[in-house]
């Protein structure tokens, strides 16, 4: 679950980039019920166009119906009937933030293919926080490397978690790229 100060450090850090990457886009690997999309989206919303660039937007993977952990697919069933987490996705962001988002109904694998064809702006910023297995991980954060701006930020969330702590760690060694670990609550941060 996303805190109150976890939002405002999403938001702020998501201020930053679009700030430092006029029209760039911002890309989230795991939404699930939408709490980083709305921090996300309205930093964009809150962050003027300018003419010479185009609108940022927000993209979204999320296969948005259960999920892999056996715990939050229960959670869904109990509180959902087991309906998808794209309506509590949707109610979250609601209209205006919507708007400015793209969702992705799909893994992360197959949202690989799909971001090919989107043609879409460089992204300065990725949140990371789908399926926190050492390999998703690994994955993940090739396809927003893949995507980004140099100079551009990845956050991965849960950083606590083992899995995620590895792979984060030997992804930022092979690359050569600098990696802050604890930030804004249970986040590491990835410059690029």
């Amino acid at each position: 679950m996303i805190l109150p100060g976890e939002q405002r450090f999403q938001y702020e850090t998501a201020l930053r980039q679009l700030q430092a990457f006029p029209g760039s886009w911002i890309l989230e690997i795991g939404s699930f019920r939408g709490g980083s999309a709305h921090c996300f989206a309205q930093a964009i919303l809150d962050t003027p166009d300018t003419p010479d660039s185009p609108e940022s937007m927000l993209v979204c993977i999320d296969p948005f119906f259960g999920c892999y952990d056996e715990g939050l697919r229960a959670v869904l069933q109990r509180d959902f009937q087991g309906a998808s987490s794209f309506v509590p996705f949707c109610e979250a962001l609601g209209p205006a933030r919507l708007a400015r988002t793209i969702p992705v109904a799909a893994t992360a694998d197959k949202a690989a293919i799909l971001l090919g064809h989107l043609h879409a702006p460089p992204f300065g910023l990725a949140l990371i926080d789908g399926d926190h297995t050492w390999q998703a991980q690994l994955r993940d954060l090739e396809l927003a490397r893949s995507l980004l701006l140099p100079g551009a930020t990845i956050l991965c969330h849960d950083s606590s978690w083992e899995d995620t702590q590895i792979a984060t760690a030997q992804f930022s060694k092979q690359w050569g790229y600098q990696l802050e670990r604890g930030v804004g609550g249970d986040f590491d941060r990835i410059t690029v």
